[in-house]
């Protein structure tokens, strides 16, 4: 009995997950930077705090709006067929 291969798709699982420890290590240690950014420019937290929600969303909805045209014509057929007519 021959071992079992290597899937082709490791390499992508891994990147994908490098990616993602990444992007999630920027997002929570922005936290730490928020006191120094403060005592620096004089802010509030709240202020700090309300430009790094809107940085956060923005980012979220170009990132949907991106995928959404890459993906979406290769996920969904160009006309679905709808399955509560009942047949």
């Amino acid at each position: 009995m021959s071992p079992p291969s290597t899937p082709r798709y490791w390499p992508l699982v891994l990147a994908a997950t490098a990616t993602l420890l990444v992007t999630m290590g920027i997002r929570q240690s922005v936290g730490l930077f928020v006191t120094p950014i403060g005592r620096t420019t004089g802010l509030g937290i709240a202020q700090i705090s309300f430009a790094l929600a809107v940085g956060i969303v923005t980012l979220g909805c170009i990132a949907m709006a991106s995928s959404s045209r890459a993906i979406s014509g290769r996920v969904l057929p160009p006309q679905a067929p709808h399955t509560s007519s009942g047949r």
